[in-house]
């Protein structure tokens, strides 16, 4: 449920244009221009978004919003009905769920990706 562009509240899973994420914390703006508090955690191919649940309970605890998702394909996200992606489409996917969620294009934010 959007509440509005800083403000976005996820108690669980949800589906957005066919990708499955999580956001659990509220989105703030940012401290200074030079700190973020937004971390996104992309996983490698072939996993999904709870192998990083005890880094986000972390994350969390030191008060920075983590917004993690499944690649396409992957965990709960949709699949391609033509089964064809590539680097590209996965480029793709994050930002359009970065705009789905309202989240400004000049937010700064860490990105923690694993293969």
């Amino acid at each position: 449920k959007i509440l509005t562009s800083y403000t976005l509240i996820m108690s669980s899973n949800a589906l957005l244009n066919g990708t499955n994420y999580q956001f659990t914390n509220p989105l703030k703006p940012n401290k200074t221009d030079s700190e973020s508090n937004l971390v996104v955690c992309v996983h490698g191919m072939g996993f999904a978004l709870f192998h990083f649940d005890k880094l986000t309970n972390v994350l969390e605890n030191e008060g920075y919003n983590v917004l993690r998702y499944d690649l396409i394909g992957c965990g709960s996200s949709l699949y391609p009905i033509d089964k064809l992606f590539d680097d590209n489409a996965h480029i793709t996917q994050l930002r359009n769920l970065l705009l789905l969620l309202r989240i400004p294009e000049t937010t700064k934010y860490h990105l923690i990706c694993h293969s």
